[in-house]
């Protein structure tokens, strides 16, 4: 970054550094791939804070189209290519199943961590490894189904409050919306996207939001948007 023309460094990496605008969200993020074990990479994804003119360390979980692309296709490589005869199962299943985390398909990734779950206690990444992926991917898994069971009034609430957040350019959220139900018919939403608002003449971004319906459309006070290092930038 050019700074009263100084050139002023705004992110130090080690290893391999992917550059894109991964949620098409009109800003450049970085992909961190950093040597894990074997032929496994360790991804850390940076987004640009502009409060603070720089880089920091994003969610995961916030850029699922990301994971859909190089990891995966990385992963295929080492499944498929010439290195699957001398990858050990258990690396190709534990990049599998991280990535599907990462990517949102949830189902998958359970079904790698269970597999995971029964090589040897000390075979890598670990019992306590494959158990924490497989427990959050169930839950996860759980929530995302439970959106596709709502009625069809309480879906339309929950869509028409994305659609109306959604980026112009980018409608279409990045995820399935995760749904836990509450008391008295309400449920509970967060969906990953690109979504934007004006606060005090402001114009602001976010990469998920959190909010409540019932029947009748947004539960008053409860919508939360945050944006991809976990901060919350307006509610409504």
């Amino acid at each position: 970054m050019n700074v009263n023309g100084t050139i002023k460094p705004v992110l130090h990496l080690a290893g391999t550094a992917d550059i894109g605008d991964f949620n098409e969200d009109g800003t450049m993020e970085v992909a961190n791939w950093i040597h894990d074990t074997g032929p496994l990479e360790t991804i850390q994804l940076y987004a640009w804070n502009a409060s603070k003119q720089d880089y920091e360390k994003a969610n995961s979980d916030d850029f699922p189209g990301y994971f859909r692309g190089a990891p995966y296709n990385y992963d295929r490589g080492m499944d498929e290519g010439k290195g699957a005869s001398s990858t050990p199962q258990n690396m190709l299943d534990y990049a599998w199943a991280s990535t599907y985390l990462n990517m949102g398909d949830y189902g998958k990734a359970v079904s790698f961590a269970s597999i995971g779950m029964k090589f040897p206690s000390d075979y890598y990444p670990g019992k306590q490894v494959w158990s924490s992926i497989e427990k959050t991917a169930s839950a996860s898994q759980e929530v995302q189904e439970a959106y596709f069971h709502l009625s069809v009034q309480l879906r339309r609430a929950v869509d028409g409050i994305v659609k109306k957040y959604s980026n112009f350019y980018n409608p279409v959220p990045h995820s399935i919306p995760l749904v836990s139900k509450g008391s008295g018919g309400i449920v509970h939403v967060r969906v990953i996207g690109t979504f934007d608002s004006t606060e005090a003449g402001h114009y602001i971004r976010a990469t998920e939001l959190s909010f409540a319906v019932d029947g009748r459309g947004l539960v008053a006070g409860s919508l939360v948007a945050k944006d991809a290092f976990g901060n919350t930038v307006w509610k409504g």
